[in-house]
């Protein structure tokens, strides 16, 4: 108050003109240049992305998250906000954003529709019956009831305030889309189809075998000074080669350095003299679990094997009881353990072989098509058509499949339960199908349950945390403060790092690489680079463990790099010129070499020897990943020279000595193959339409700056 009087009185009309002037000047600014700008494209801040050229606003998204954040609060009362379920809702509504502008369109294009007769069926019957559903109608036995289901949607009707009904609501729509999604996708996959030439082709890749000599000249052993390069040759490479030096988006290039505030030694001493005080007492503890509890450790009673014993096991599984061990350093702190009791427990050990059949998607038709194909396999195992081995080779899709099926001894809780059921409840000898979450598996069980003893120990243990100590975070935080301070552009940020020893990373930031090396969670730091001005210096941030300060070097806009960005440039262009020689070079002494070893001799050079070689393995012996020696190897008649050929690493020249055709494949091997590959398209076919049908609408995610 005392200022502002002194305004008054000394200031007079002037004072009140200077501060009205300068408050207008304020607003006029932030109006031209801020987020809400009159003028400009100051809207764009808001931009977090676009769908088929229509703009996603930030503010549109945050409010649609809230929405759905506040509906799901209050069908769940109990239930608590965090950033976490926010992001969780952005990302929801963001998918129902591509939705709307993406898929729905499509669906209207082919005529797709979803009845209320549908939406009932997924609601109440056992074969379309969705996992929601099937949870929430269960009965005693946990088991999906239909006529609980039935009951509720009839009781909607007489809901006299509409709350229930408004609850039910949101889940009657996603059941909708659900089901558009399902027809859409089972259209998509009836298209798929591998033909027996495709099969047959790959199978031919795969054994026809080429024996080949080959004459190369390395551009590492290349020794004419004379070849060189000018920065004119240089340009015009780059431009030649322009495509391969395009930017798909904007790239924002960042230095950045971070202190741990991580506990020091002196933390972790700490805690482990308080893990030997604690011990002393610990050994002569009569009660262990009291002793424990107190202490608000860990005591959970339960027998343990080995393995599950971690950092103790080696010191206490084969002691005896009352032998403690520590204090240890254990995950984040430092702990003390204790053997309680010994136990000998007895567990079940099988044995036995499937055939796993995976579902292609994710509808009640695709588990019936699965589960109608197992059927078939076992009934041409059952009437002696085939073995079960052979099925196993020919139509499993697991790991299992080239040893037959067989899974070997394993014992209680190494496999899903319901697997593990089906296993028991088959016979020696004979077969089940089993449904499981990765698909129906044909099992076989090969020989009787037997038992097996196995030793368990109980084990008592007091821990720790180390946590860092308020010095420890003054020390980090005094590093990064006296980092800032000195640090006002980039070349004074570098300078403060090198000074201080301190190491500067670099991270090119872009939709793709959404991280920086080192930090788990800096979604911040990123969010400031997207605002950030080139040459620009961050506040101070926090970031898990860590305080961070970074810079912004640079702004590389999207499209073509510069000649002058690319810092191999010269070299490259080199590597082009001295391929260029080399080729003249060979095509001279192709004209009078008759054989690869006279070729060889007038570069004063051995011709190599590569034998069996094959199209679908990209690699070659001594030569490495080399596409168009590849390429040229497949269409190189017998007993004739390739021409010179340009390689990653040399030159080369190739000579075909023999080429070994392969055998006809099996028919039941390229029709098992058929299917086989039928199947992986299928599963994949969601995933590619959706990423198909977004560069198509020009989705642009930019979710990721903000």
């Amino acid at each position: 108050m005392g200022v502002i009087q002194t305004l008054r009185n000394k200031g007079g009309k002037i004072s009140v003109v200077v501060i009205s002037l300068a408050l207008f000047m304020f607003l006029v600014q932030d109006a031209l240049s801020g987020r809400n700008s009159l003028f400009g494209n100051g809207g764009d801040e808001n931009n977090i992305g676009s769908i088929n050229g229509s703009k996603v606003d930030y503010k549109d998204l945050e409010n649609r998250a809230n929405s759905e954040v506040d509906k799901y609060l209050k069908r769940n009362p109990n239930a608590t906000s965090d950033e976490q379920m926010k992001e969780s809702f952005r990302d929801q509504v963001w998918q129902q954003m591509i939705q709307e502008k993406v898929m729905t369109p499509q669906y209207e294009k082919l005529g797709i529709a979803v009845t209320g007769e549908e939406i009932y069926a997924m609601c109440t019957t056992e074969e379309f019956a969705t996992d929601v559903i099937r949870k929430s109608f269960a009965g005693a036995d946990n088991k999906f009831d239909p006529n609980t289901a039935k009951n509720f949607l009839k009781r909607l009707d007489d809901d006299p305030n509409g709350e229930v009904h408004a609850q039910w609501l949101p889940f009657e729509e996603a059941f909708t889309t659900q089901r558009f999604g399902e027809k859409y996708n089972a259209m998509a996959k009836a298209g798929i189809y591998v033909t027996s030439l495709e099969v047959t082709n790959e199978y031919q890749d795969a054994n026809k075998k080429f024996t080949f000599q080959y004459v190369s000249q390395q551009y590492a052993n290349f020794t004419d000074t004379t070849v060189k390069v000018t920065t004119e040759e240089a340009k015009a490479y780059f431009n030649k080669n322009k495509e391969k030096y395009k930017r798909e988006e904007e790239l924002r290039k960042l230095n950045y350095a971070y202190f741990d505030f991580i506990p020091s030694s002196d933390d972790t001493a700490e805690v482990r003299a308080w893990g030997n005080t604690v011990l002393e007492e610990f050994k002569k503890s009569e009660n262990d679990s009291m002793f424990v509890l107190q202490r608000q450790g860990t005591y959970d009673g339960k027998p343990k094997t080995k393995d599950e014993l971690g950092k103790a096991a080696d010191s206490l599984f084969n002691a005896s009881v009352g032998k403690t061990y520590g204090p240890y350093i254990s995950g984040t702190g430092v702990t003390i353990s204790k053997l309680e009791k010994i136990v000998i427990e007895s567990i079940d050990s099988f044995k036995a072989s499937h055939i796993l059949i995976k579902i292609a998607g994710n509808t009640a038709k695709d588990s019936a098509e699965a589960k109608a194909q197992a059927t078939d396999y076992m009934e041409q195992i059952k009437s002696g058509k085939s073995t079960f081995e052979i099925m196993a080779m020919l139509y499993g899709t697991d790991g299992t499949k080239e040893k037959g099926g067989d899974l070997g001894w394993f014992t209680t809780g190494s496999m899903v339960k319901e697997f593990e059921t089906g296993v028991k409840n088959t016979p020696v000898g004979q077969m089940s199908i089993v449904l499981t979450q990765f698909g129906y598996h044909i099992v076989k069980t090969t020989a009787p349950t037997k038992k097996t003893p196995v030793k368990k120990v109980v084990v008592a243990e007091i821990s720790r945390n180390i946590l860092a100590s308020q010095k420890t975070l003054d020390d980090a935080y005094n590093k990064v403060a006296d980092l800032a301070s000195q640090s006002k552009d980039y070349n004074s940020f570098a300078d403060a790092c090198k000074a201080r020893n301190i190491q500067m990373r670099i991270a090119d930031i872009s939709s793709a690489n959404k991280f920086l090396p080192g930090l788990q969670n800096p979604k911040s730091i990123i969010s400031w680079a997207y605002r950030a001005k080139k040459n620009e210096v961050s506040p101070l941030y926090t970031v898990e463990d860590k305080y961070v300060l970074a810079c912004l070097k640079d702004i590389l806009p999207e499209g073509y790099m510069t000649a002058d960005e690319v810092t191999d440039l010269m070299t490259l262009a080199l590597k082009e010129k001295k391929a260029q020689v080399l080729k003249d070079k060979f095509n001279e002494n192709l004209k009078n070499a008759q054989t690869p070893e006279q070729l060889a001799i007038s570069f004063g050079s051995v011709a190599q020897e590569i034998r069996g070689a094959v199209f679908s393995n990209s690699y070659l012996e001594y030569i490495g990943n080399e596409p168009e020696i590849l390429a040229t190897m497949f269409t190189l008649p017998k007993q004739k020279f390739s021409k010179p050929l340009q390689g990653q690493n040399g030159v080369y020249v190739l000579y075909m000595n023999d080429i070994i055709d392969a055998t006809a494949p099996d028919p039941t091997m390229v029709k098992a193959q058929q299917e086989s590959k039928a199947n992986e398209s299928k599963q994949r076919i969601e995933s590619s339409v959706i990423e198909a049908l977004k560069v198509k609408y020009k989705v642009k995610d930019l979710r990721y700056r903000y």
